[in-house]
């Protein structure tokens, strides 16, 4: 059997830069969160706040963070009871789905809505496989 010597396609050699990066990337994020837990547990942290200690070279601040979320339900069952004093703001935003079901089925109503719509491009994904010999 001859050997077959293909040149490499730009595609494959991309790719395989890029799933390095990738590799290399999620190495250095696992360093550098071991590296903050060392950190956390070195000059400790707030469950809410900030917590600061200066070295001769940096000064490392942990600020600890609690998440916070509203059971609507419940929140409806008490709302009238708090009255102005509730502490909820609600938010308007754009049910992308709807949009563009009333593109197709309700164009001329669409077209009114174009003028409040800021569209902009999102970074384009790219997805790499390694592809298997098979054969």
């Amino acid at each position: 059997m001859a050997d077959v010597i293909r040149e490499i396609q730009e595609v494959d050699r991309l790719g395989f830069e890029l799933a390095k990066a990738k590799k290399l990337e999620a190495s250095a994020r696992e360093k550098r969160v071991q590296i903050e837990q060392q950190l956390i547990e070195a000059i400790g942290a707030k469950e809410e706040g900030a917590t600061t200690q200066a070295g001769d070279y940096f000064k490392v601040t942990t600020t600890g963070k609690l998440t916070r979320k509203l059971d609507v339900k419940a929140f409806n069952q008490i709302a009238e009871q708090l009255g102005e004093h509730a502490p909820v703001k609600t938010t308007v935003s754009l049910d992308v789905r709807k949009l563009k079901k009333l593109a197709v089925d309700e164009p001329a109503l669409f077209s009114m809505m174009l003028d409040v719509i800021e569209t902009k491009p999102a970074k384009t994904a790219v997805t790499v496989v390694e592809v298997s010999d098979e054969g």
